[in-house]
């Protein structure tokens, strides 16, 4: 990933953010961001936030199946 695209990154926490807003003060902090640094967290905040839609997924069908 080149440069430091923090609204990309912004983008992706937000989907997580209501479960942590400290996620999103921390990526402005000056020096927090280097590319290695933006490149895990961005994969990482990824990776939640698809196992954030499959647990919603998951919970809403139990919820189906058991009704």
């Amino acid at each position: 990933m080149a440069g430091h695209d923090l609204s990309a990154l912004e983008g992706a926490l937000r989907s997580i953010a209501e479960y942590n807003a400290e996620l999103l003060k921390i990526i402005h902090m000056k020096g927090y961001t280097t590319p290695r640094e933006l490149a895990l967290v961005t994969g990482v905040s990824g990776g939640i936030a698809a196992q954030m839609k499959t647990l919603v997924v998951v919970s809403r069908e139990i919820v189906a199946q058991a009704r």
